[in-house]
């Protein structure tokens, strides 16, 4: 078994989740995700002709499992492999002695991903220690139930599928990121909100980006597409726009100024100001 944490209870308490919509940064309706263990429920398997009007990924963590999509193609999976069948395409299940998980999502018919993802009937990948790593954190706060579980969880759920898009070869970020005006906007507003609530540390962009719950990569990518400036830039400009107001204050001095903006010493701040505004934070002060 793969997931040696998955227990039967486990299994239970995941194919009761509820998790609804997926909504930042792209629209994706989360159907289910759900366990089958071969001994525990047999019944469940569906070995009739059918088809779907979503995505649906069969993660195999042990045993066997075989699969006849309607174009004829046979799949033999074992544990380690996936397989993603898309919308509209007739298969069944052929066996089922195995261990495995289930998630079926639909993205918006008009998006990029939908498409990107409905370029072929089924695909057959391999199942990652990242996806693994997902569903241990999915399990443990299914089992836990905290306040902020369902939050954590469907924040997995969508790493989930982007760890799927990669293992398949789609470049996820191109196709999540095309409704620029939804979800990616309300990110990059928490993200100026908390950069200006926090002019006096000394903030990172993984901070920012942990604190908006996205990858900091990917938020460094819609930032600049929403804004025109990296998020480091952002970070900066706010940082620099905050001394100079402490500076027009002439009561004061150099080291109280640096010592607000969360600088170690007065010289760190001296070096930031000069490298951002050609001139030093002294300088600055008698030109105002």
């Amino acid at each position: 078994m793969l997931l040696p944490s998955l227990t039967p209870r486990r299994a239970r308490l995941l194919t009761g989740l509820k998790i609804g919509e997926l909504t930042e940064p792209c629209h994706i309706s989360i159907n289910w995700l759900s366990c089958h263990l071969a001994h525990e429920r047999p019944a469940f398997i569906t070995k009739n002709i059918h088809h779907h009007t979503f995505f649906e990924v069969h993660f195999i963590l042990s045993g066997k499992s075989g699969y006849l999509i309607g174009d004829g193609t046979k799949y033999a999976l074992c544990e380690g492999e996936c397989l993603l069948s898309t919308p509209g395409v007739h298969h069944t299940v052929l066996s089922a002695d195995c261990a495995r998980l289930s998630l079926t999502f639909l993205p918006d018919a008009e998006s990029e991903l939908y498409g990107e993802l409905s370029a072929k009937p089924s695909v057959r990948f391999a199942l990652s220690d990242m996806m693994l790593s997902r569903f241990e954190d999915i399990l443990r706060e299914a089992e836990y139930g905290g306040l902020l579980s369902h939050a954590i969880i469907r924040t997995r759920i969508f790493d989930l599928i982007c760890d799927i898009c990669r293992s398949i070869g789609i470049n996820e970020h191109c196709g999540m990121s095309v409704d620029i005006n939804a979800g990616s906007e309300a990110a990059i507003k928490r993200a100026c909100t908390y950069i200006l609530d926090n002019r006096d540390r000394m903030l990172t962009c993984r901070e920012v980006s942990r604190q908006c719950h996205f990858n900091e990569k990917y938020l460094g990518r819609l930032f600049k597409l929403h804004t025109g400036m990296t998020l480091l830039a952002y970070i900066h400009k706010q940082k620099i726009k905050y001394a100079e107001e402490l500076l027009r204050d002439k009561t004061l001095s150099l080291k109280a100024v640096s010592e607000q903006l969360g600088f170690a010493n007065e010289y760190y701040f001296n070096t930031f100001f000069k490298r951002i505004n050609g001139i030093t934070p002294g300088q600055y002060r008698k030109l105002i």
